[in-house]
């Protein structure tokens, strides 16, 4: 997909799942493949990476927040479209648990 975005696309909205190295050494690789394919510049496609954080004006919010933020997290990790993700890093077997605590609705 991110080739073929390469190829045709004026903009990327990557997935907060997605991690400084994962966009390095997967990304932006398929990115120059699809772009190489048509001839266009890297310039020609723009990179959106959203910030997923936490925020809270009281420690009890801010760790509301965070508890959110975690289950947003691991619902995504969950996902095996997002596995690659994971197993770059060395916890390909995280997405499977995890898969298992959303079927059973932990």
């Amino acid at each position: 997909m991110t080739e073929v975005a390469g190829e045709v696309s004026d903009g990327i909205l990557l997935h907060g799942l997605s991690s400084e190295r994962f966009v390095r050494e997967v990304t932006l690789p398929a990115l120059e493949r699809g772009l190489a394919r048509a001839g266009r510049k890297r310039s020609d496609v723009e990179l959106t990476f959203p910030a997923l954080i936490a925020t809270g004006d009281t420690a009890q919010e801010l760790a509301e927040s965070e508890k959110k933020l975690r289950q947003h997290f691991a619902f995504y990790a969950s996902t095996p479209a997002y596995s690659a993700v994971l197993e770059l890093h060395g916890w390909g077997g995280l997405q499977r648990d995890l898969y298992e605590l959303t079927r059973d609705g932990r």
